[in-house]
């Protein structure tokens, strides 16, 4: 049913893009069927996508030797790539209006070198470089907006709490601190 209703909804959208809101109007009503039928539905079976363990080496199974196991949790910011301070104080400066760090030029342009792969936006950043070393104030947001996004610090990664918080857990501390 998910499948159908999902299948649906991608036909309703390629009628949308195309501006062809009629067309689009039967795959939106075969979707809301679907949803409808699955809400309506006494069980609904998913097949299982999320995580999958590793495999588990059957002579450390169920022996309490936790040597060579590690945690399967991601870390805040393992694997992505450290941004450095030379940068980050340069990103800084660039939100105020205040001076500029000591070659900011040269850490900027070996950024710019190493972080964005198409010519157009790197010579688009190297611009902005130039203009704000040449005292365009309204410049250094359009710099800073380049540096941000080289940089990837719109990248947000989540990491779940390891406990729950449940009336019954809360009630369970409030009272035992009394």
């Amino acid at each position: 049913m998910l499948r159908r209703a999902l299948a649906a909804m991608w036909d309703a959208e390629k009628a949308l893009r195309a501006l062809t809101p009629k067309v689009a109007l039967a795959p939106e009503h075969k979707a809301l069927d679907a949803i409808k039928e699955l809400q309506q539905a006494e069980r609904v079976y998913l097949h299982k996508t999320a995580f999958v363990p590793p495999p588990i080496k059957e002579e450390k199974r169920m022996s309490g030797d936790m040597d060579g196991t590690a945690s399967y949790r991601r870390a805040q910011m393992e694997g992505g790539e450290r941004v450095p301070e030379e940068l980050r104080l340069l990103v800084q400066a660039l939100s105020s209006d205040g001076p500029l760090p000591a070659l900011w030029t040269r850490s900027a342009h070996d950024w710019v070198r190493g972080s964005i792969p198409d010519d157009d936006g790197r010579l688009a950043a190297q611009g902005a470089i130039q203009d704000v070393a040449d005292g365009c104030a309204p410049c250094r947001q359009v710099l800073r907006a380049w540096l941000r996004g080289g940089a990837g610090q719109g990248q947000v990664l989540l990491q779940a709490r390891s406990t729950v918080e449940t009336p019954f857990a809360r009630a369970w501390r409030e009272g035992g601190a009394k």
